[in-house]
């Protein structure tokens, strides 16, 4: 009674039942019960009715007789998205019975028979139910594609469908802009005349910017119009005319929805600083569509790489040897590194600036500095996650190391820098564990730095701290 669908697991005695089976197809869930009954039950017209009420696609597994019963499945389509397709033929051709099908679910429409598949006020019904389906007017008659009713309702559910409309109501302005409102790509299939009326245009186009792409030349070359497309698809820019491609106010407006809309913008533009300024604060990577000579104008780089520090990457040689570009760039993003000139590579003040960001930016400096010990003590102690980028040190050096690691960690918890006591490494097992032991008020503390298959990956947090007895 609880749970209908458990009848699948009672024994064939409940199964053949009588109030079993009602009270379980009459409570179930998600199942159909009823293809569990004895084949007695299943030609019940009660225990059939209840089941068909509670889930119309419960008809496939009632008895062949009861399938036919116009009462039986009467009900079952009222309750059911598929029940139509288990009728007898002769009910699928039955008004009364289709059109409570297709009130119930326009897909329906597909499980009608004879006349009746497209006659106009079951189409209608189908098309104007609370879940309509899609109507493929290309196998309809001449008389339902010329149907201005009949096609306004299908391109309200699915606008492509006027491509099979009849010419001339392709060429009305109502069944058009109700296409193209449900469909921008529909605006492909409208008429030339329409394709070149700016109301019809505009609504397609804020459906859908690319859908610009089927308006005639004159409005391709329409500001409002593509401006509107521009707005709703950055892409849309691709497909205006040269003027617009070449107008300010049109390329930002794309560039804004996304900075790749530069591909398509004039070359001219891509020249014009105002406008690639206004670009790269935005985005940063913007850089990349400026002309040369911007590239190597140093305020607007200055600009895109305190934006985006990987915008480096589209400066000129020039800026990128530049220091105070370079900075601005990898205090962004540290990894910004990896376009620094070879000198500033090498330049302690711009590594530790990207290490600091980021500690595997230090994979793109000069290998000259990642050998240099003092170097080295300098970026573990400004971010001690920098240890495992360094090059594997004997243990005396790797203790050094880990204990600079060690007294960061503790800066960075705002505690007073303490003597240390003890470096202790342990190898177990193909495992390094690490032990400093530090001195505070007589008292020992002991931070484990982990453990790690290496020395170079021991820069993991600290995981543990204790008091131990002196």
């Amino acid at each position: 009674r609880n749970d209908g669908d458990t009848l699948k697991h009672a024994s064939p005695e409940m199964q053949a039942d009588r109030e079993v089976v009602l009270a379980a197809v009459s409570n179930a869930r998600w199942d159909m019960p009823l293809q569990y009954a004895s084949n007695e039950l299943r030609a019940d017209r009660q225990v059939v009715l209840a089941a068909v009420q509670r889930n119309g696609d419960s008809l496939q597994f009632a008895s062949s007789s009861l399938q036919q019963d116009r009462s039986v499945v009467l009900a079952a389509v009222t309750n059911g998205l598929n029940a139509l397709q288990f009728a007898p033929p002769l009910l699928r051709q039955d008004r009364d019975v289709v059109l409570a099908a297709v009130n119930r679910h326009g897909s329906a429409l597909g499980s009608v028979l004879g006349n009746l598949r497209w006659d106009r006020e079951v189409v209608l019904a189908a098309q104007l139910s609370r879940h309509p389906g899609i109507l493929p007017l290309q196998r309809a008659p001449w008389s339902v594609r010329n149907d201005k009713e009949v096609v306004l309702a299908v391109v309200s559910n699915e606008g492509e469908e006027l491509k099979d409309a009849s010419e001339d109501l392709q060429n009305d302005f109502d069944v058009v802009m109700r296409a193209v409102c449900q469909s921008g790509r529909a605006l492909r299939f409208a008429s030339r005349s329409l394709r070149n009326n700016q109301q019809i245009v505009l609504a397609a186009v804020k459906q859908l910017g690319k859908s610009l792409e089927f308006a005639s030349q004159d409005l391709r070359n329409d500001r409002e119009v593509v401006l509107t497309a521009v707005g709703s698809d950055s892409q849309a820019l691709q497909f205006a005319s040269m003027d617009r491609r070449n107008d300010r106010e049109v390329v930002l407006t794309a560039v804004r929805r996304h900075w790749t809309a530069w591909h398509f913008a004039s070359r001219a533009l891509t020249s014009d600083k105002e406008a690639m300024l206004v670009s790269v604060k935005w985005f940063g990577q913007s850089l990349q569509y400026a002309s040369n000579e911007l590239k190597d104008d140093k305020f607007l780089v200055l600009a895109a790489v305190t934006r985006q520090g990987w915008a480096l990457q589209y400066a000129s040689d020039g800026l990128q040897d530049d220091k105070a570009v370079v900075l601005a760039a990898v205090n962004r993003n540290g990894s910004a590194l990896r376009y620094a000139s070879a000198k500033l590579k090498r330049d302690w003040e711009v590594v530790l600036a990207a290490a600091k960001q980021d500690d595997s930016s230090l994979h793109h400096a000069s290998e000259e500095l990642m050998l240099d010990h003092d170097f080295a003590l300098v970026a573990i102690r400004h971010n001690p996650s920098t240890l495992c980028w360094f090059p594997k040190f004997a243990d005396p050096e790797a203790q050094t190391f880990l204990l600079a690691a060690a007294d960061s960690k503790l800066a960075h918890k705002g505690e007073e820098q303490v003597p240390v006591v003890s470096v202790q490494l342990e190898n177990q097992e193909g495992r390094i564990n690490c032990f400093v032991t530090f001195s505070i008020a007589g008292r020992g503390l002991e931070f484990v730095l982990g453990d790690a298959a290496n020395v170079g990956d021991l820069a993991a947090s600290v995981v543990e701290k204790r008091p131990l007895d002196m």
